[in-house]
């Protein structure tokens, strides 16, 4: 249990811009080793319950897992081929962003920072929303 969660945490840390900004948002390809560390888990607690289960017990559980397994590989292949191009890469992006969608980018690393501004410099800062050009 305990090699789980150091795979699900430690490797992590570096890409979670909690300790120092590294520019890059978490996705696919830095959760790798965390996606290891939590099968790791997930099979010690599926092996905790199937010591406390009955045969039927453990048979429903195995079953339920090997599904579980499948349906997830089929949408790690159908995954798969968005990432054979920018262009697929950019189509899905299209697909799922709809016309008043709001994007943001918070870093909460830098929450308590501010730039102090002059009073006469105050009137060029501005919030915009719904810009029309």
């Amino acid at each position: 249990m305990l090699v789980g969660m150091l795979f699900l945490v430690f490797p992590f840390i570096p890409a979670s811009n909690l300790f120092f900004r590294v520019g890059f948002v978490v996705a696919e390809r830095v959760l790798y080793m965390p996606s290891m560390g939590y099968c790791i888990l997930v099979s010690h607690g599926l092996g905790r319950l199937c010591s406390v289960a009955g045969r039927w017990g453990t048979t429903l559980l195995s079953v339920c897992m090997l599904l579980l397994i499948l349906l997830f590989s089929w949408k790690t292949v159908q995954q798969n081929t968005v990432w054979l191009s920018r262009e697929a890469l950019f189509r899905r992006v299209l697909e799922n962003v709809h016309q008043n969608d709001l994007f943001t980018s918070i870093d909460l690393k830098d929450a308590y920072f501010h730039i102090p501004i002059t009073p006469k410099h105050r009137k060029f800062m501005c919030f915009a929303y719904q810009v029309i050009s």
